[in-house]
């Protein structure tokens, strides 16, 4: 499980962002800022998250 947890760089800065700011919900641009990256990987990394049961 940890290599699909850790397979993206994308990946890795959304899951700092969520663990360093637990409390906090996001805005899909606000986490395409945060991270550099842009809203397509963004997106598709929060779907993979997801359907391994890490966001609902």
């Amino acid at each position: 499980m940890l290599h699909k947890l850790f397979s993206s760089k994308v990946r890795i800065e959304l899951l700092n962002t969520f663990f360093l700011h637990p409390e906090k919900s996001f805005y899909l641009r606000e986490l395409e800022r945060i991270t550099g990256e842009d809203y397509k990987n963004v997106s598709t990394e929060l779907k993979n998250l997801e359907s391994i049961g890490l966001l609902t």
